[in-house]
């Protein structure tokens, strides 16, 4: 029996898929406190699924819209003022109403080149200067992210400016397509031959994609393409963003609720998974947590933090062997990087290597030195 516990050692980290955690996805920024990449956009929130069973049937066409992302939002916001309580989040009502208003004025303004740039550059003027909305960078603010409290108070964060992009170009017909990185999400209109970024934090300026992939560190990683999502994939992010916020308020089972919903709109949401496993731990659910992990480290395996996350929970539970292969496939991606070892390390004690152990410490030794991972793995093996 070891005499030590993995929670003093390490802890879990969201990953981010939204805005930034991530986790976030915010995505918000997710999230995940073992060692999870990133969204956020991370990166944590929710209930049961809202906009795919008969709860939400009564309210899809509510609003006078037959547009399905429009519609699912209008669904998702309902389901949060279930969730934390309707004196929290006012109604969307009115602002549904005053959506297909707007969408009926900027098609008449736009028509002529819905196409291309012109559709675009309505909907920045309408969303920047008309409503006046600013970037808000508190990414766990609830507020910021539905996009009816978003326009009632002038700021967002990313994926809620994003939200109002993208139901009003839904309803004008204007190419727009969300986009994912690791902690941000952000817009993109389709030109004939080209593409155009949208920047939501900074009113709607014009990146090239080189920025992006130097910015949030997506080169070799190829699950961050850049590539258009559609509605479907954009509500699995909002509905992971909601999930991160009800973990870090330390409500596990709200978040476990949203994840589900986030992965079954985006069944292949890394995050999400990683996410979900982290607030089945919480709640004490190993076995699920244990299956979450398993999807997520299938669909992603060399995702930064996911391999940490994984082997911590696998020492946690003194699942010592499943910890070692983990870590070494996480090395395997992240060469010499210290947490990895030091969780290899700690492993290879667990099973009473202490050989490998020391091996280990003599490689943080001559690279690190003077680090924590370091001297925690020196003091342990004095013992």
């Amino acid at each position: 029996m070891l005499h030590y516990t993995t929670s003093s050692l390490f802890s879990l980290k969201p990953l981010e898929g939204k805005e930034g955690s991530f986790s976030h996805v915010h995505g918000p920024r997710v999230m995940i406190r073992l060692f999870l990449a990133a969204g956020a956009l991370f990166v944590m929130f929710l209930a049961a699924s809202c906009g795919r069973d008969d709860e939400c049937a009564c309210r899809k066409d509510r609003a006078g819209f037959r547009d399905t992302l429009t519609r699912e939002t209008a669904c998702a916001v309902e389901k949060v003022r279930r969730t934390v309580g309707f004196a929290h989040v006012p109604p969307a009502d009115s602002f549904f109403v005053m959506l297909r208003h707007t969408a009926d004025s900027l098609r008449n303004r736009a028509e002529a080149g819905h196409r291309g740039d012109a559709c675009a550059d309505a909907l920045i003027h309408q969303i920047y200067h008309t409503w006046g909305i600013t970037f808000d960078p508190d990414q766990d603010d609830l507020l910021s992210l539905l996009p009816h409290t978003v326009v009632e108070r002038r700021k967002g964060s990313c994926l809620g400016v994003s939200l109002l992009f993208l139901m009003l170009a839904e309803q004008i017909g204007c190419p727009l397509h969300g986009v994912l990185l690791p902690g941000h999400f952000l817009v993109r209109c389709e030109l004939d031959s080209t593409h155009r970024n949208i920047e939501p934090n900074l009113a709607g300026y014009c990146h090239p994609d080189a920025y992006y992939r130097k910015r949030y560190g997506i080169e070799g990683h190829p699950w961050y393409t850049m590539e258009a999502l559609n509605t479907q994939e954009v509500m699995g992010v909002l509905y992971f963003n909601l999930g991160n916020m009800h973990r870090i308020n330390g409500e596990p089972g709200d978040a476990v609720a949203y994840y589900h919903t986030s992965v079954k709109y985006f069944e292949d949401y890394a995050e999400a998974w990683g996410n979900l496993a982290i607030a089945y731990e919480e709640m004490g659910k190993t076995d699920n947590a244990r299956k979450a992990f398993s999807r997520a480290f299938a669909l992603r395996p060399a995702m930064q933090n996911l391999a940490m996350n994984l082997g911590t929970f696998e020492l946690h539970h003194e699942n010592f062997r499943r910890a070692a292969s983990v870590f070494r496939e996480g090395l395997a991606q992240y060469p010499g990087d210290p947490d990895l070892l030091y969780g290899l390390a700690l492993a290879h004690y667990g099973l009473g290597d202490r050989e490998s152990s020391r091996s280990i410490l003599t490689v943080l030794q001559l690279n690190h030195p003077g680090s924590e991972r370091t001297r925690e793995l020196a003091g342990l093996l004095e013992k």
